[in-house]
């Protein structure tokens, strides 16, 4: 079943350049530095994943960071309230 979530298999799908720089978090986030972001998005965009929040960290020597929102998807005509899923571990606040 697929529940719209990133996944292993969504990373594995992308070149190795951004499989390689990828960070996956416990609770399932994916990540990538600043210089790799924008191709990371391209790559997952062109193949039918669509980003619905980007948010900007900076990590300490620790692990632990600072997060700020920097977008959220707006939505369009095609896609309905019914084709997006929570994040994991989120509960859903669609309709």
């Amino acid at each position: 079943m697929d529940d719209g979530a990133m996944t292993a298999k969504d990373v594995a799908s992308l070149p190795d350049r951004l499989r390689a720089s990828a960070r996956i978090d416990a609770n399932g986030e994916v990540s990538w530095p600043l210089a790799q972001a924008r191709d990371a998005i391209s790559e997952l965009a062109e193949s039918g994943r669509v980003v619905l929040g980007l948010d900007m960290r900076d990590y300490d020597a620790e692990g632990l960071f600072t997060e700020v929102a920097w977008s959220v998807y707006g939505g369009n005509a095609q896609i309905s309230a019914a084709d997006i899923e929570p994040a994991p571990g989120q509960r859903s606040r669609c309709g």
